[in-house]
């Protein structure tokens, strides 16, 4: 395991377990309010006349309001549509924007932390082997065989 030979102390592991815990119940925390929050048109009830600067939607047979677009992924109007976004699957609206920007938030931090300890961990390591050793071990030895 790496955090037992990163940190020498138990206090130092159960901490970084632990904000390892956070960060995942975060990040996964975040992706369910964005998965399970609703951005699309279909539950709000909307006029029946088309106001000023508000769109019909020929797709959804239905007004649309100002910066609602329809999106081709997932055949709705989405309420102040950013994106559909393809890393969650699910469009970015209205209503879930924040747990978008909270997910990414703790995405980059969790990558950060992750990069940190395996820095850590490959730098107590690389001490005892050198670049040759691992230039005829990994590189070198599919032309040896």
């Amino acid at each position: 395991l790496v955090l037992p030979e990163v940190f020498r102390s138990s206090m130092a592991v159960y901490a970084n377990v632990a904000l390892g815990v956070f960060l995942l119940l975060n990040i996964l925390g975040n992706f369910v309010g964005l998965w399970l929050t609703d951005t699309s048109t279909l539950h709000v009830i909307l006029p029946a006349t088309i106001r000023q600067k508000w769109d019909f939607c020929a797709s959804c047979e239905a007004v649309q309001p100002p910066r609602a677009w329809h999106c081709s992924v997932c055949g709705v109007c989405i309420l102040k549509r950013e994106h559909h976004c393809m890393f969650v699957g699910y469009c970015v609206g209205h209503r879930n924007h924040r747990y978008f920007c909270l997910f990414l938030f703790y995405m980059w931090l969790s990558v950060i932390y992750c990069t940190y300890l395996n820095t850590c961990f490959l730098a107590l390591h690389l001490n005892e082997i050198t670049w040759a050793m691992v230039s005829i071990t990994y590189v070198n030895a599919p032309l040896l065989e």
